[in-house]
């Protein structure tokens, strides 16, 4: 694998006529040597690869863009400050992942503190600069070829004489990550300066901590509005499974049509938990309220229990027709009692939906290529309620 310095990001279309409010979505070509990745896209994780390690199968899970998520708690957080054995340990375990994903053409680490981890351990300056000098030493010990600069709350007014400095000190290449959160404002304050180092070609991708739109639409808009038109990958990270208030719709497919180009989902600290997984109420659910399967139909992942019959099962057999986890999903039963066995399933729904919803990508986009966007949402019933509702507040709020 080689640098980003080999890779080209160029835009090749932008459904974005300001006729229909209720999308807005591009294309992208990215160029690594002599191949080419089409984007809307979603990203190979370790959360995925986990899964797949997990599951009764042969079966070979592969992408071309590949995404390193670690999020950090607040006690990591402060050991890559003040200890020696947390380091060590996340450069091996990125070192493994590394060469787990070696079939990748490019492979971006997401290494993000959580809001608490900041506020507890990063709250100085002094402290975010020893952090960030800290992670860049790790990352480079561990040989990635792309550095990632989490999102610190640096006072927006320092944030670019501190990434510009980043960025001059080494030609390494970087990815930086931005939280929506900031006040849309500020938010467009920082894109400048993103926008002025893409147009130099410095900088190849960004990274968008996800937010559920209703949150932070106007920071999306904002973010949209500075990007839309540049050759720039915009990586939506830390993204959920299923959006509870659209009808368990994937975030991953709706943001497609607001803001990303590539989606970077989820990967919990300790493996293959998931929302449906924690807390003691939730586990006295039965097992068809619990296990979840992705819909490339309306693309939604939503417990089978809602489907009412077998056609979940379909939908898995239609990428995974193995015995073995047919065998498993038709016994699910088995797994109400037993949280090993459940989580064999769970397992096999993620997998099953890597590959399904990778594929969904691909189908989407054909029609955004064209500019055809609509005619996609259209054959979505769930997606175009969800966009309506939540888009059409850009036309009151813009």
């Amino acid at each position: 694998m080689g640098k980003l310095g080999d890779m080209k990001v160029k835009l090749t279309s932008l459904d974005d006529d300001n006729i229909n409010f209720f999308y807005s979505t591009r294309a992208l070509e990215i160029k690594y040597t002599s191949k080419s990745i089409k984007t809307p896209f979603r990203a190979l994780t370790n959360g995925d690869l986990n899964a797949k390690g997990n599951v009764p199968s042969d079966m070979p899970l592969y992408s071309p863009i590949a995404g390193i998520h670690k999020p950090l708690t607040a006690n990591k957080t402060l050991q890559i400050l003040t200890e020696n054995e947390y380091p060590r340990k996340l450069i091996r375990s990125l070192e493994n992942l590394s060469q787990q994903m070696q079939h990748s053409q490019v492979i971006l680490p997401i290494i993000q503190p959580a809001r608490k981890a900041i506020d507890d351990n990063l709250k100085s300056e002094k402290a975010k600069d020893k952090f960030l000098q800290n992670l860049f030493t790790i990352q480079k010990l561990a040989q990635l070829d792309n550095i990632c600069i989490p999102w610190l709350d640096y006072p927006t007014k320092k944030i670019s004489g501190k990434y510009q400095a980043i960025l001059e000190s080494s030609d390494d290449n970087f990815i930086f990550l931005i939280d929506p959160r900031l006040r849309p404002n500020e938010l467009a304050k920082v894109s400048q300066f993103f926008r002025e180092q893409i147009d130099t070609g410095r900088i190849h991708f960004l990274g968008i901590l996800y937010q559920p739109v209703e949150n932070v639409i106007n920071s999306y808009n904002v973010l949209w509005e500075m990007f839309k038109e540049k050759d720039v990958a915009l990586m939506m990270v830390d993204i959920g499974r299923y959006y509870q208030n659209f009808n368990d719709l994937s975030p991953s497919h709706l943001n497609e049509f607001i803001l990303g180009d590539i989606f970077v989902p989820r990967v919990y600290s300790g493996g293959g938990s998931s929302d449906d997984d924690k807390g003691k109420a939730k586990k006295k659910r039965h097992v068809t309220e619990r296990l979840r399967i992705f819909d490339s139909n309306n693309l939604t992942v939503a417990p089978i229990a809602n489907y009412g019959d077998d056609s979940w099962l379909n939908l898995v057999k239609n990428e995974m027709n193995e015995d073995r986890i047919l065998h498993k999903l038709q016994h699910y039963n088995e797994a109400q009692e037993d949280s090993n066995k459940y989580q064999i399933l769970n397992y096999i729904s993620k997998v099953h939906e890597f590959l399904a919803s990778t594929k969904e990508f691909k189908h989407s986009q054909e029609y955004i290529a064209k500019e055809e966007s609509k005619a996609y949402i259209e054959e979505k019933a769930t997606l175009d309620s969800a966009l309506k509702s939540v888009k059409g507040q850009s036309k009151l709020i813009c």
